[in-house]
């Protein structure tokens, strides 16, 4: 299956793996509603499958095996100049909860590893609207991509399924999917311009959408036996016969790693060169879409995922990120207006504007502004030394400490435009401020700059920090990023990814890049690991 290549996707050795599973479904469109919601910008425009390997790759032998990563792509690939590839597997239950829009891949195909074309044929175990799904598919990509559902063969969970690939010549390919137990079988052919058999692949997949993984079904284990090879030369220049077990060959075999949705696939050792399981690890709790508009997002300390918030304080998790809890189905006096991330990633707390504190996992509570006569209204939180205390901003500029030094206010002073947030200065223990207009004022922390005195043509709108607390980011509504000390301008949002302004910015804490989010819950990674919009 292909995926939206990014510039990430583009470096260093590559898994490329044909096209999304959209193009698969044809009239099946109305079947498998679940791509209208996760897959529907997934047009494919190149392959991109970036795969994490050892150093001493390049000087595998043949008979020996390696292993490597892959965010994707789970199981094993035999390299080598093959003919033909076919495997068996078992159709495995797909577990949905409500509501959950999702989907996994099961094939066998020729070619795709570092090359720019795949020939595949599989099923799918999905789930749409909370909904079991399951069918057929073969893909071709290449040139010009095709691919389409194999409607004929008729797929249930606990079915055996034979899928198989071969190079009829001319780069005429046939792709099979027979269902042993429905007793169904459907074929189709392709041909793929300057098409190179140069690996097989039997392969767990979890499909990619536009930027990153779509959210991974959860299957449990999936069995694969007999991936054969057929027709093959090996990389030693070996004329070998039909139906060779994969694993006499050049071996690589891939541990999926999915950063898009915090979930790993682990592969078993193969027994006999042809049959090994794929099982799918650390399932997250999937959330239901968030209801427009974004008002907020807050990072992983370790940048392996975020939260993103709107105004009812319902929560979504991403990456690695856990759902501790929301407010969403409760009454607010008030509408949510910033979601914080503990020091440890294992909790968040939700402000609201009239003052009211809400603390999930591990976030602890220090006291509130709920319930009190404010001026203004609160408009953000910062956690304190520790993580167990907080301050909260309103936005006339007034800092209401909780169980922390107070370090001071611009409460009672003059401003040109609202203070829109506060952050905390990790190499001080002090604060920011930050108005609008893009005024900085610090509070036993670093002034590094700001654009108070030329104010950006869109207002500022969010704030962030680097991880070093030696700079930090201005976003203005417009996607625009204005960086001030060790902040590194990796670029904006302005209408690349959405037109809905910008509502947040976070750091990334594993690269240093960033985070944008918009009002209509679009994520634009700028030097960052994406890991899925709201």
């Amino acid at each position: 299956m292909d995926s939206q290549a990014s510039s990430e996707d583009l470096l260093g050795p590559r898994i490329d793996a044909g096209a999304e599973s959209i193009h698969r479904l044809g009239s099946c469109v109305a079947r498998v509603a679940l791509v209208v919601a996760t897959l529907a910008a997934a047009t494919a425009t190149g392959l991109g499958v970036t795969l994490a390997l050892p150093a001493t790759v390049g000087a595998v032998t043949p008979d020996s095996e390696t292993q490597a990563t892959a965010p994707s792509w789970a199981g094993y690939i035999g390299i080598g100049s093959y003919g033909a590839v076919s495997t068996t597997l078992v159709v495995p239950a797909a577990t949905c909860a409500p509501g959950e829009n999702s989907s996994a891949s099961f094939w066998a195909g020729i070619g795709g590893y570092q090359s720019a074309t795949v020939e595949q044929a599989g099923v799918e175990s999905a789930c749409q609207a909370g909904h079991p799904a399951y069918w057929a598919w073969w893909e071709a990509y290449g040139g010009s991509p095709s691919s389409g559902p194999l409607t004929e063969v008729r797929v249930d969970p606990g079915d055996t399924i034979r899928a198989t690939v071969f190079d009829r010549g001319g780069g005429t390919y046939a792709m099979t999917v027979t269902d042993a137990t429905s007793r169904t079988v459907q074929s189709a052919t392709a041909t793929v311009a300057g098409a190179l058999d140069s690996s097989i692949e039997c392969i767990a997949e979890d499909p990619r959408g536009t930027g990153g993984q779509v959210p991974y079904t959860d299957y449990g284990t999936v069995t694969f036996s007999s991936c054969l090879a057929g027709g093959v030369e090996s990389s030693s220049g070996t004329v070998l016969s039909d139906g060779l077990p994969v694993g006499v060959g050049t071996l690589v075999r891939i541990t999926g790693v999915t950063g898009g949705n915090g979930v790993n696939a682990a592969v078993s050792p193969i027994s006999d060169g042809t049959s090994f399981t794929v099982t799918r690890e650390f399932p997250p709790v999937y959330t239901p879409p968030l209801g427009r508009p974004v008002i907020g997002m807050a990072p992983m300390p370790d940048g392996s995922g975020y939260w993103l918030v709107n105004g009812a304080g319902a929560v979504s998790a991403h990456g690695a990120a856990r759902l501790h809890g929301s407010m969403a189905g409760h009454r607010l006096d008030s509408p949510v207006v910033s979601i914080v991330s503990t020091p440890s990633g294992l909790g968040y707390w939700l402000v609201a504007s009239d003052g009211g504190v809400f603390c999930f996992g591990d976030a602890t509570y220090a006291g509130s502004m709920g319930g009190r006569h404010l001026t203004d209204p609160v408009v953000s939180l910062a956690p304190g030394p520790g993580g167990r205390t907080y301050w909260l901003v309103a936005s006339d500029g007034g800092v209401f400490a909780f169980g922390t030094a107070f370090h001071g206010s611009m409460g009672g002073q003059y401003l040109a435009k609202p203070v829109l947030g506060i952050d905390t200065d990790p190499a001080t223990g002090g604060y920011w401020l930050v108005a609008s207009d893009g005024g900085v004022f610090a509070f036993n922390a670093s002034f590094l700059g700001s654009t108070g005195a030329t104010p950006p043509g869109s207002p500022i709108h969010s704030f962030d920090t680097t991880t070093s607390g030696h700079g930090y980011w201005l976003v203005s509504s417009d996607g625009g990023v204005y960086p001030f000390g060790d902040a590194v301008d990796y670029g904006g949002g302005s209408g690349v990814t959405s037109t809905a302004p910008m509502v947040g910015v976070a750091v990334d804490a594993a690269t240093d890049g960033y985070w944008l989010v918009s009002a209509d819950g679009t994520v634009t990674a700028r030097n960052a690991t994406w890991f899925g919009d709201f």
